[in-house]
This record gives structure tokens, sequence and C-alpha cells, in this order.
């Protein structure tokens, strides 16, 4: 990740899928130089999924991680609010890689997804409550993206346990409630409206965009790449 104006952050060992065990990272890694030069900062987590930068104060940063395989109940995010250097643990547990969430506009809306759950925070990560109105009781990993041109409008792809894609819901009141837009049938694979991207592969692949200047216009990847613009 990188926050201005010339720092760049690294979480050594990327989450990965399926059950089994990675070998582990170092740690969370820092560049004030542009990235010609990196210091260990924290060494509490080992793998990480994603890391986000706060574009209206900088020096607020949040690292998802997961130590312990997949979907081992032993990811968390940790966050910094002095730039990289002093981290702390959030009062949250997901299992597999995590997934977050935001808008600028809204910083103190975060929203993170896990191995079949998503939670959802309206103080910057203080304090976290499940979601589940809308969402799937069957789902597995879970990718969530904001479009960044809607504050309240979220999308989640949700793998089934299977490997394949259960389908995308979004919601339009920040996560709060979600709503199924569509989903995969096993049974019709060869129909063009029937998307999986994921293969069986769902627990390594599942990412989802949002284009900038089109809230409409979402990408989801596994190993295919699908578009819709409804």
């Amino acid at each position: 990740a990188f926050a201005p104006p010339n720092r760049r952050i690294l979480g050594t060992r990327e989450a990965g899928g399926g059950g089994y065990r990675w070998p582990l990272g170092a740690g969370i890694v820092k560049s004030t130089g542009g990235g010609t030069n990196w210091s260990l900062v924290n060494s509490n987590a080992k793998t990480f999924s994603q890391i986000i930068v706060d574009e209206t104060n900088p020096l607020v940063m949040y690292a998802a991680y997961n130590n312990n395989g997949f979907p081992s109940q032993s990811g968390s995010i940790l966050k910094s609010i002095d730039g990289r250097d002093t981290w702390r643990k959030l009062t949250i547990t997901l299992s597999g890689p995590i997934s977050m969430a935001y808008n600028p506009s809204q910083p103190l809306i975060l929203l993170a997804g896990g191995f079949g759950s998503i939670s959802r925070s309206t103080d910057s990560g203080s304090t976290w409550k499940k979601v589940t109105t809308g969402l799937p009781a069957n789902g597995a990993r879970i990718s969530i993206a904001n479009a960044p041109s809607d504050p309240n409008l979220f999308y989640a792809s949700i793998g089934a346990g299977t490997g394949t894609m259960l389908g995308v819901w979004m919601s339009t009141d920040a996560g709060s409630t979600w709503k199924k837009m569509m989903g995969y049938d096993p049974t019709q694979y060869s129909s063009p409206t029937n998307v999986n991207p994921f293969g069986q592969a769902q627990y390594w692949c599942n990412a989802i965009a949002v284009r900038p200047s089109n809230p409409k216009q979402i990408y989801v990847a596994g190993l295919d790449l699908y578009t819709s613009s409804d």
C-alpha cells in the first residue's frame, strides 16, 4: 500500500486459501524511501490479504491478516494511527483471507468479509457487528468492494463451499443490508448468463472491483474475468 508523501507499507506473505499452511512471512515492513529500503515494524501477524490506507488521513492504516491457514478462526485486522510505526489488533475475528472495503467520504464505516460472514464497523474499527440481513447462510470466501463514486454502494462476491461461485450481492445502505444480484447454477454451466469465474478455485481467487466513474460497472475475477454494467 502507498501512503503519501513517500511511504510504502508491505505485509509479507499473502493469505492463501484451501486447507494448506503456507510458509509464514515476517510481518509488516515499511519503507520511507520510496521502496529502496525496508524495516520491520510488526511481527505479530504473518500472512496478509489486504492493506488499506485512509485517503482522508494517511496516518490511519488497516492490515487484514490470517496466520493459521484457511479457514482457521485466527484472522483479524491490525490498525495503525501513526502511519505504520505502531499497530494494535482490532476486536474482530474472522476466518480465511479477509477482504476490507470503505469509502473515503465515510471513513468511519469499514466492512470486512471473511469465510461465510461480513462484519461492519461505524467507528473506524473500534467495534464491530456481524451483518446477516439478505446474506446467505452457506457462503464461503467473501470479497467486498465499494463504488468510489457512491459511498453507500457496496458489492460482495461470495463463493460456495464447493469451490464455485455462489453469487454477487449488493448493498445500497453502506453494508447494513444486502440483496442478491446474480447467482451461479451448476446445472446450467453452459448458459452464457450463468457466471462462475472461479471454476473450482474460489478459495484461492475471489476478487471484485467497481469502476470509479460508474457505480454499476463491476468486475468479478477468479480464473476468468467477468464484468457487468447493470
